[in-house]
């Protein structure tokens, strides 16, 4: 996970789209990448359980309305 965040830290893309990571790996990213980050997403269904989500620049990016959308 350390050489993932030093990835992106060293491109720093606008946006990150992440599939089915659990809870604690989403903490992880969270914490490490705030300074550049704001993460929207949500649990599929219980809150230890696989997300689904984005990370945006926040230099960069606005969010004027947010909302979650599941495909069964």
């Amino acid at each position: 996970m350390i050489k993932c965040i030093d990835l992106i830290k060293d491109y720093l893309p606008d946006i990150i789209g992440v599939q089915e990571p659990v809870k604690n790996q989403i903490d992880y990213m969270i914490n490490k990448l705030q300074q550049y980050y704001r993460y929207y997403g949500k649990a599929r269904d219980l809150a230890n359980s696989e997300h689904s989500g984005i990370f945006i620049r926040k230099d960069k990016f606005i969010v004027l309305e947010d909302g979650y959308v599941w495909i069964n």
